[in-house]
């Protein structure tokens, strides 16, 4: 039987940083190459008018997720959109 001192020493050593970091560095990389191979299958089979359709709305939700990662993404990006339509 494992004693509450072995849990606890193992408690401490659990975190989320080590998955947030693979995430952050492998899954929008696969996400794209799943794309890709996509693309791939659907123009052999000539659907290329939905593919296109899927894909776009795809690239917006990974930016959009890819905000998440970027530190002050958000506000960098407004600040950049804001320039554009200002002019400053």
């Amino acid at each position: 039987m494992v004693g509450p001192e072995v849990v606890d020493v193992l408690a401490q050593q659990l975190s989320t940083g080590r998955l947030r970091d693979w995430i952050a560095d492998n899954l929008i990389t696969l996400a794209v190459a799943l794309v890709g191979v996509v693309l791939l299958f659907a123009s052999m089979k000539q659907q290329m008018s939905k593919v296109v359709t899927v894909v776009g709305g795809l690239m917006i939700g990974l930016a959009v997720v890819g905000l998440a990662f970027v530190p002050d993404g958000p506000s960098s990006t407004a600040t950049f959109l804001w320039g554009l339509v200002s002019g400053t």
